[in-house]
């Protein structure tokens, strides 16, 4: 029997469907195979026929085997083209080509997928401009994503007519040209254009017609002027960061009423006025208003921001106390508002209602006790409150506080006994806590994860604990106190201690023997007190001490020797009862009232002691010396002071010119207690200290103090300067005669003359980082801990971000290495030797050209190979390998010797073999912070990636380095990722710093991950 015809005609349809159906199965394979030919490996590898090619890696397919999306993204595809036949697949709606090597101009090829909704092209290498017909684009297109490429040039208006856009992220390229007005993308949420070198401009007033923006991200893209009261058009806006700009004058009102901000980031500008006392943000998570000029209270409203983590407000003109409310916010973490003049009594709910990480409150006027219930979360990691008028005790509750790492809470008033229980915190490495009015002895064992004890200035009372507890320590300063008893002979077995000072106490006894294991210790002060007995031998055997006062204390028998062989900046052991002869040579102009009111004493007139003389002066010695010996050493010493009065004659002569006038000229950038006199003078080979291409490298003695004394670099020929010399002594006078930050060398004058310039510098005590990672013929005896490299990057860091960014104009220096960077008394770092430094020319004007490479192997940018342009990031490259020094303890040349070229390459490889990081990281200090010391390691692969826009800016590295500071060994600890400029700085989960306009998700940190570059150059 035959089927009813409805039925007939139904079977015909899904027959006629079947049929259709199967023949479009393989519609797309064609195109699909001449993509796959036309970029060969990894296509080629990755895209096996036998597999149906929906199953390919990065194709998904619609139910009738359409290719809807291609995500090619990280397969180093290399090419300067991308193929026609990706336009052949008709109903392609998302193409992502990002973090591979496509290069050449905007691919307009791709104005034929006339489907697509959503392109992503970051992380390539294209170049020119922006095509002003972008908008024969898909009509369609919702995402556009050409971010971290070298795109030139303006923002086209072509890019306005895409009226579909709802994502427009193009920071981090080489955008110089006008910002065209993109007003009418009412559907925009996304739109970023940080990090592009954009002409000096005003804040666009279009902006505020973006009705449904979200996020706004404009950092550090020359911002000038006010922001505009046309932002409180942007009622959906939820992340807004414009920071390192210029902008100036008050916020508008409006803005301080955007109830759906979340992210407000706004630090490094110039903005000022009070915090409009109306604000509501009722969303809001952080707020980052720091280093401007904003003044008056932060208003009560504050306290009701119950989203509220982050309020960093520092380096500001802040007044007034802290609202009550912000004790009460359930998420709060991190509260930074050092430097401002606030004032009142802390919150006393600080820290009760939520797991407060961080506190820093330095630098103000706050008074009062420290809120009992400060750590009742049980994740406080930092407490920072030095420099204001705080008292009382310290509450209890710290001593249950199993995360804190630091308590800086000197110079305060402070008193009565700290808790017990303090001392023995597990993860507790600094305390300084000088300056206050603290009481009651102290434990004998302390944690063992102590690095810094300054306790100096307090009331402190009983014997010194002997420290055997903490292996660790690096600083130990308990001056100024009342402790009494005997040194502990412990405290000669701490092997890393560099800075150990005891003075202004009752202490008695000897001086422990076995110091000589100190091998690190740069400074020893055991003055005031009540010490005898004789000095100890291994006091001279200590390899870089630079400081030693043994005065006013019981101190009898000789002078050791082997003191002889100290390299000293300061010594006084005056006021004891020593006696015998000072070795000779100590009898130095530099010690001249070092050995004062020691009666039995004796060394002649440069000490201010009496001459030895037979059965004077002796004290341990009753044997005189033979007449004819006596008549012997005065004939050789009269025929010294003829020859070196000879010299001198014959030297002075030589130094002035033919008519007899002064050659040397002095050119002073700093007041100086010197003249031309005791520099040229100072230039003798005992006060050699080192050598280089351009001259040698002179300590040179000066005024009265004791130990005092500065740097002289002097350059020369046999004639005049060469054309290279003459250029490097002109640009370290230009940049530095000019240039005032704590971390950079201080350059106090020149003197010159025709034949010699000297270059002096302010002295650094403990010479260059170089030596102090890689030790001297690779020993280990006087590597930094990792504490001080922390230290020191964020010094570097901090140099270099304000050469780069807040001098005008900006200056590069070309030659950043870890020789380079030199390091005071106390390990403070400053950036040094500026002979290859550039400025560059101001915003608008062409970039600085220099015509030979410049820099040091190992340490110089990919780009130096074909580009004879300066830019900042040469320097950022540079610093990045001196982070990864830091880590590994590796040297730049050559990767640790492993045969894998030099560090940069040996890192990068490391990664890509999915090697753990914490491999990588110096043996010597392995046991320390391992996931602060693997995020540094990572920020030095985003510092050293191939392509210029690819890495941080130095503020950007500045700031990272100092969240890492400042969150090592707590609850928070930033996680760098690779997709971006850095992408996401975590807390606890949830971003801080949130990546602005990426579509795809970040993928895993293990494998690689995002962090891997394409390739790496060690150098040209």
């Amino acid at each position: 029997m035959a089927p009813p015809n409805g039925v007939t005609t139904l079977i015909s349809l899904l027959l006629l469907l079947f049929t259709h159906s199967s023949s479009q199965q393989q519609h797309d394979l064609p195109s699909l195979l001449d993509i796959r030919n036309f970029w060969g490996v990894p296509l080629s590898t990755l895209w096996n026929s036998s597999l149906h090619y929906c199953s390919w890696p990065g194709i998904q397919c619609n139910p009738s085997s359409s290719v809807t999306e291609l995500s090619l993204f990280n397969l180093s595809i290399t090419s300067l083209s991308v193929p026609p036949s990706l336009c052949r697949l008709p109903l392609l709606s998302s193409l992502d080509l990002s973090w591979n090597y496509l290069g050449g101009p905007f691919p307009t090829t791709l104005y034929n997928c006339t489907n697509l909704e959503a392109l992503n092209l970051s992380q390539n290498v294209f170049v020119g401009p922006i095509p002003t017909d972008a908008d024969r684009l898909s009509p369609n297109l919702t995402h556009l994503d050409l971010s971290s490429n070298n795109f030139s040039g303006a923002v086209p208006s072509s890019l306005a007519r895409l009226t579909s856009l709802v994502s427009l992220t193009l920071h981090s390229n080489l955008l110089d040209g006008a910002i065209a007005d993109l007003g009418n993308l009412t559907n925009l949420e996304t739109l970023t254009l940080a990090y592009n070198p954009f002409p000096p401009h005003p804040f666009p007033d279009w902006i505020g017609r973006l009705s449904s923006l979200k996020d706004l991200w404009l950092r550090s893209t020359n911002l000038v002027g006010p922001i505009p009261a046309s932002l409180v058009g942007l009622s959906s806006l939820e992340a807004f960061d414009a920071s390192l700009n210029g902008l100036t004058g008050p916020i508008p009102g409006p803005v301080w009423r955007m109830g759906s901000l979340k992210h407000l980031i706004l630090f490094k500008n110039r903005l000022s006025g009070a915090i409009d006392g109306s604000v509501n943000f009722p969303n809001l998570i952080d707020i980052d208003l720091s280093l401007n000029d904003f003044s008056g209270p932060i208003p009560p409203a504050f306290g009701g921001f119950r989203n509220l983590q982050s309020i960093v407000m520092y380096n500001n003109h802040l007044s007034g106390p802290i609202p009550d409310g912000i004790g009460r916010l359930p998420l709060l973490r991190d509260v930074r508002l050092f430097n401002n003049n606030m004032s009142g009594t802390l919150p006393s709910d600080l820290g009760l209602y939520s797991k407060l990480w961080n506190l820093e409150l330095d630098n103000n006027g706050f008074s009062g006790e420290i809120p009992a219930n400060i750590c009742y979360g049980g994740n406080l990691s930092a407490i920072v409150l030095f420099n204001n008028r705080m008292s009382g005790p310290l509450p209890a509750s710290l001593a249950s506080c199993k995360a804190l790492t630091a308590i800086q809470i000197y110079d305060n008033g402070f008193s009565g006994p700290v808790p017990v229980g303090v001392w023995s915190l597990p993860a507790l490495a600094t305390v300084m806590i000088s300056g206050n009015s603290f009481s009651g002895g102290i434990p004998d064992s302390m944690t063992a994860a102590l690095t810094r004890l300054q306790i100096d200035g307090n009331a402190f009372s009983g014997p010194l604990p002997s420290m055997t507890s903490s292996p660790e320590l690096r600083v130990l300063v308990a001056s100024r106190n009342g402790f009494s008893g005997a040194i502990p002979p412990g405290i000669a077995s701490l092997a890393q201690l560099q800075k150990l000072a005891l003075d202004g106490n009752q202490l008695s006894g000897p001086i422990p023997n076995g110091l000589g294991g100190l091998t690190s210790l740069t400074f020893l002060n055991l003055s005031h007190n009540e010490i005898s007995g004789r000095i100890p031998d291994s006091i001279g055997s200590l390899p870089v001490l630079t400081d030693l006062d043994l005065s006013q204390n019981a101190l009898s028998g000789q002078i050791p020797p082997l003191m002889a062989n100290l390299k000293l900046n300061f010594l006084n052991l005056s006021s004891n009862s020593l006696s015998g002869t000072v070795p000779p040579t100590l009898q130095n102009p530099a010690y001249e009232r070092s050995f004062l009111s020691n009666p039995r004493l004796c060394g002649g007139p440069i000490t201010g002691l009496p001459n030895c003389r037979a059965g004077s002066g002796g004290g341990d010695s009753s044997k005189g010396v033979s007449s004819p010996l006596v008549i012997a050493l005065l004939a050789l010493a009269g025929a010294i002071a003829v020859g070196a009065v000879g010299f001198t004659i014959w030297e002075f002569r030589r130094r002035r010119g033919p008519d007899g006038r002064k050659s040397w000229k002095l050119t002073s950038f700093h007041s100086l207690a010197f003249t031309e006199a005791s520099i040229v003078w100072g230039l003798s080979e005992e006060n050699l200290i080192g050598c280089g291409g351009a001259g040698k490298v002179y300590r040179v003695p000066i005024g009265s103090r004791p130990g005092e004394a500065v740097a002289v670099k002097r350059l020369f020929g046999r004639h005049k300067l060469d054309a290279r010399l003459e250029r490097e002594f002109e640009s370290e006078i230009a940049i530095l005669g000019c240039i005032r930050h704590a971390n950079i060398v201080k350059l106090l004058c020149c003197v010159s003359s025709d034949d010699a310039k000297l270059l002096v510098y302010e002295y650094m005590e403990n010479g260059s980082l170089d030596r102090w990672i890689h030790g001297d013929n690779g020993s280990d005896d006087e590597r930094l801990d990792w504490p001080t490299r922390m230290e020191v990057a964020v010094g570097a860091a901090q140099g270099l971000a304000y050469m780069h960014h807040d001098c005008v104009p900006p200056v590069v220096h070309r030659d950043v290495k870890s020789s380079n960077i030199l390091l005071c008394a106390d390990f403070k770092a400053r950036v040094a030797d500026f002979g290859l430094a550039r400025m560059l020319a101001s915003p608008g004007e062409p970039r600085a050209i220099t015509s030979a490479f410049a820099g040091s192997f190992g340490y110089m940018a990919p780009e130096c190979a074909y580009s004879n342009k300066v830019n900042e990031k040469m320097d950022v490259y540079s610093f990045g390998v001196v982070l990864l020094e830091l880590v590994t303890g590796r040297e730049a040349s050559n990767g640790g010797g492993d045969g894998k070229g030099c560090l940069v390459e040996w890192a990068w490889g490391h990664v890509r073999e999915s090697s753990p990081i914490e491999e990588a990281i110096d043996g010597t200090i392995r046991a320390a912070r391992v996931e602060e010391m693997c995020m540094v390691f990572k920020l030095g692969l985003a510092c050293t990636r191939t392509l210029p826009s690819g890495r941080p800016s130095m503020k950007d590295v500045e700031q990272i380095l100092l969240r890492l500071r400042q969150g090592g060994g707590g609850g928070w600890l930033p996680k760098i990722f690779g997709a971006g400029k850095f992408a996401f700085l975590e807390y606890d989960g949830a971003p801080l710093l949130q990546r602005w306009g990426s579509r795809r998700k970040v993928r895993s940190e293990s494998g690689g991950g995002d962090d891997d570059d394409k390739s790496v150059a060690c150098n040209v």
